[in-house]
Parts: C-alpha cells; structure tokens; sequence
C-alpha cells in the first residue's frame, strides 16, 4: 500500500485529507513543515501533500527541502485557501504535482493523488487534475445527507449549513467538523492572542489564514471572512488594523464557539442502554486494536445519537480527539487495552 504524508497546522483540514484517501492508502498525518522533515526520513512516504502557509516553514520550503535532501523523485500536492496568482505560479515552479483549493473536497483530492501516481500534472488546477468522469468519485447526494442533520443547525444564523455540508459531503463528516472546530477554539484563540501581544505579525497571520479555511468548512462564512480581513492585514503589513479589529475578531470566534456549544448541550437525546454501551466500547477496543480508522469514526458516530453517562461521555471526546490525531496509542490508553 502506497503512503502519504501530509503536513498541515489545520487539524481540520488534515483530517478532511486523510479522510478522503484513508482507504486506499497509508496515511501519515503532521502539524509542521519540521515535524514532515522527521516523518519523511523515517517513513519514507510516496507522495507528500502539505498546506502551503505554516508557521515557523511554509509548504514550498518543505518542498525544497525534501527535493535538495531526497531528490524530485517524490510527488508534491499543495493544499491551500490562498487565492491569488502568486502562490499558484510558486507551487508550478516548485514542479509540484497539483494545486488544490481548501475546503479540500475528496473527489478533488482523489483525482490529484491517482494522477500524482499515474505520472500526470497539473499544478495550474485549482481543484486538482483532470481526469476521466468514470474515475472520479461519486458526486455525494447532499439533499439526502442534509436530512440527516440535527435541528438546531437549520435555525442557526452564524452557520451557513449548505455552505458547511457541500465542504463536508457527508452529515457525519459535517459533525465531525464541528467536533474538531470546537475541540482547539481555546488553543487558536490563546495563540492568537500571544503572537499579537509580541508582535508576531507573521504567525498571527498564518493562524488567521487557518481559520479562514476551518470556518469555511463548517460554513461560519460570517468568521471565514473576518478571518480573511485579518489575514489580508498581515500579508500587508497593517498591524494597526489588527490591533484595531483583533477584540472584535476573537469575539466573533468565541460567538460561533458559544452558541455551537449552546446548541450541543441543549441536544434532546435518549439515554444509551447498557448492553449498547458495552458493545460499542468492545468494539472501540477492537477497532483500536485493529487500528481500523472507518470503523473506529462509524462506532464514535453511532454514539453520537445518544446522552453518556458523564465519564464515559468524557472518554469518548478523548478518544475522538485522539483519532483526529491518528494517535492509536492513546486510544489504546484511554480504552485500557
């Protein structure tokens, strides 16, 4: 089986990657252009897809570096919300195999990895390289998957949920996004808090770059752009803007934080009986076990219809959040196995 690496800060958007090429191919998942440098001499991937914007080495310096240490040997996909000319020209110069636009789609992600592989390019697409109708993904029935969302997300005025769905395709991907959107709100909010009180122009730029996309996805289109503003400010230098809109901008964020969290505690559901309870955990166990990433998500997912029992309900957001890290070990950890 072929492995992948791919390096994105965003743990949303690498998980939408990883996702989408989970059944066909080895998927190694990292945080930072470093951290890929590391993974790539030991695992020795077959195809790297990196975000193109991440703190401390963006996408084209990884690219380089794996190129001038390795060889060109190695296809290169870059993932990216920027939208301008520039940095499209830059992936097509650093001869990468493909150029995709965040939200990353999986049809779109699909084709460029089959091409990648095939020997075909075409870093100049802004959603990835062309390929025959009858290889590509099934186009998802997104009226059929939005009947299966929750109430509360059709009368919620910071969620656009066509615009959220049709980035996810799927319900259980949408929710799943939600899950991951709110488990690192604190974390983005703190680091952009810091990297404005020391100056940081560069990274405070970067994490707004972020959060535009992982907005995007879950269709906070209202925060998406205010976190595009911001960004705009950075590449531009204007940290008298930033100062200025900063406060309003993390109240916007902790705005979509509440009223999402508002919405989930408020959730009307029926308490799981026992016997499910204790199935669902051994088969947690086994999956883990079997480190069967689909089954694992459809297991967490089934749970979601229903009210935990207090420690329980805390293990298994421990355990979502460690699969979104694809860290098995501390599943295996948290399930005592």
């Amino acid at each position: 089986m072929k492995k992948i690496l791919i390096a994105d800060d965003e743990p949303m958007m690498a998980k939408l990657a990883a996702r989408a090429l989970r059944d066909g191919y080895e998927i190694l998942t990292v945080s930072s252009g470093a951290e890929a440098l590391e993974i790539f001499e030991a695992e020795k991937p077959d195809l790297v897809i990196s975000d193109v914007k991440m703190p401390g080495m963006s996408g084209f310096e990884l690219c380089a570096a794996i190129k001038e240490r390795y060889g060109a040997g190695v296809p290169f996909i870059f993932m990216t919300a920027d939208e301008t000319e520039e940095a499209e020209n830059r992936g097509k110069d650093a001869g990468a195999a493909a150029f995709i636009r965040k939200p990353v789609r999986a049809e779109a992600i699909q084709a460029a990895v089959r091409s990648a592989f095939e020997g075909g390019t075409d870093p100049g697409a802004a959603d990835g390289p062309t390929v025959p109708a009858a290889q590509q993904a099934a186009v998802p029935d997104l009226k059929a998957e939005k009947v299966k969302l929750p109430d509360w997300l059709f009368h919620e005025p910071l969620i656009d949920i066509d615009a959220g769905l049709a980035n996810s395709e799927a319900a259980d991907a949408y929710l799943s996004s939600l899950d991951i959107f709110m488990a690192h709100v604190d974390d983005n909010a703190a680091e952009l808090c810091r990297y404005l009180d020391t100056g940081d122009l560069e990274n405070y730029t970067v994490k707004a770059h972020g959060l535009k996309s992982t907005s995007r996805v879950i269709g906070a289109m209202v925060l998406s752009a205010a976190a595009a503003a911001m960004e705009r400010a950075g590449n531009d230098g204007n940290l008298d803007f930033i100062r200025e809109e900063h406060e309003g901008f993390i109240a916007l964020y902790r705005k979509v934080q509440r009223s999402i969290r508002t919405h989930l505690r408020e959730e009307a559901q029926e308490e799981i009986p026992a016997e499910d309870l204790e199935d669902a955990l051994m088969a947690l166990k086994e999956y883990a076990m079997a480190e069967d990433y689909s089954l694992t998500e459809d297991t967490l997912n089934a749970l979601r219809g229903y009210r935990l029992p207090g420690e329980t309900s805390a293990l298994i957001r421990e355990i979502r959040a460690s699969l979104n890290r694809l860290d098995w070990d501390g599943i295996r950890n948290r399930l005592g196995v």
